[in-house]
């Protein structure tokens, strides 16, 4: 699925901000449930960080 929201974001002229190898990193810590794909709070913290390093690249 991802692949598939980084190439409609391409085509589209969107950023693309993969976040796969920063929840890995310390996967157990940001999806404390295996079976809920939902990060947890600081998941969330650090996905909206990866985000911003990206918008403040766009000014």
């Amino acid at each position: 699925m991802n692949k598939t929201i980084e190439d409609r974001s391409i085509a589209n002229g969107d950023k693309y901000v993969p976040m796969a190898q920063v929840v890995e990193k310390n996967e157990e810590q940001y999806v404390p449930n295996p079976e809920d794909i939902h990060l947890n709070l600081k998941g969330y913290q650090v996905v909206a960080k990866e985000f911003w390093k990206n918008i403040d690249k766009l000014e």
